[in-house]
């Protein structure tokens, strides 16, 4: 079995993109007979709309009625099919609160917390997701710009933040801004400097991988699959970093770490067998798999699509049943409106 993945959404470090708040990264799950099936219809529906050589890119083929009436006849098979599909849908706004949550509670730059908040995603998530919800965008803008800037505006936006917070009504939410205001945000600013000319600096594409390997292990465990292969769209920009994430994860000291939801992340991933780049002109999985993450972004952001050129494909996403499996990244209205089917899976 080979997973195909590609993203959607791709805007680097730039997380405050108000017409792309969300990265979608999309995987197709394709066994040989699959794969050649798909692979023939895919050149078949190429030469019946008249569509070049070459790659096609999902979010071009959005933008128009042929693009999409094109879109929705390559993926028909798929949705007829019930093919099986991975989305993850990550908010990229979110990220900002989620690393201040980081930086802020590890106990090795604040004696206020202790070693847990290294670890634990039942104690991180749910603080960043209120930190989310109560800051002003404006200011975790700023924070977020911050760390590649200058420290002494690094440590006066940081403390600007958590000023806010800690007039904020929520008592939970002023006491816990209060204990974060202690780290040492100078200490803090000197790593980020480290860490942001690293492989391992932090970059929505490289969370939402992380996220898409740990649920795809989770589903190769469902379906009984002992040997995944994943397929990776040709990335430069970030190869190094997901090679080195898939490695740590899939070679990882046997254990178990705690979600947000309740449920457990075992290590290592051992139904991930191995990662590989391919170019995307050349391969039909990956070409699919952006058409995948290209029409859930969209389907995502509300926009309205027609039925007689999207339908099938856009309901094959929407009801999902045994095929679609989404994992969520950051709270947000798209996930309540469009994907509420699955809140019990996603968590």
């Amino acid at each position: 079995m080979r997973l195909y993945l590609d993203e959607s959404g791709h805007t680097g470090k730039h997380l405050f993109d108000e017409a792309q708040p969300l990265l979608v990264y999309a995987g197709v799950w394709l066994d040989a007979e699959a794969e050649d099936a798909l692979t023939k219809e895919f050149a078949a529906q190429r030469a019946r709309h008249g569509m070049p050589d070459g790659e096609l890119k999902g979010n071009k083929l959005m933008s128009s009625v042929r693009g999409r009436r094109f879109l929705g006849d390559c993926l028909r098979p798929c949705s007829s099919a019930r093919s099986p599909v991975s989305v993850v849908l990550f908010n990229k706004p979110f990220m900002a609160a989620a690393v201040v949550v980081e930086d802020c509670t590890d106990h090795v730059y604040n004696s206020a917390f202790d070693a847990r908040w290294t670890w634990d995603t039942r104690l991180k998530v749910p603080l960043a997701k209120k930190l989310y919800e109560v800051s002003d965008p404006n200011i975790l803008m700023l924070v977020w710009k911050a760390r590649t800037g200058p420290k002494e505006n690094f440590v006066e936006t940081y403390k600007r933040l958590l000023f806010a917070l800690q007039v904020n009504p929520d008592k939970l939410v002023a006491d816990i801004a209060e204990k974060m205001s202690e780290a040492n945000f100078g200490e803090i600013w000197e790593s980020a400097q480290v860490v942001d000319q690293s492989q391992w600096s932090y970059s929505p594409n490289f969370n939402a991988f992380v996220a898409m390997i740990q649920g795809a292990e989770e589903q190769a465990a469902v379906r009984a699959l002992a040997s995944v292969e994943l397929v990776h769209d040709e990335q430069l920009q970030y190869q190094k970093s997901l090679w080195d994430v898939f490695g740590t994860f899939t070679k990882a000291a046997r254990g178990e770490f705690p979600l947000p939801n309740g449920n457990v992340m075992k290590l290592p991933l051992d139904r991930l067998v191995s990662l590989s780049f391919a170019r995307s002109e050349s391969t039909t999985g990956l070409q699919v798999a952006d058409l995948v993450a290209s029409l859930t972004r969209t389907i995502a952001t509300g926009v309205a699509l027609e039925k007689e050129t999207i339908g099938d494909a856009r309901r094959w996403l929407m009801e999902g049943g045994d095929g679609v499996f989404p994992y969520f990244v950051g709270p947000s209205d798209w996930q309540k409106r469009v994907f509420a089917h699955f809140a019990g899976a996603a968590g």
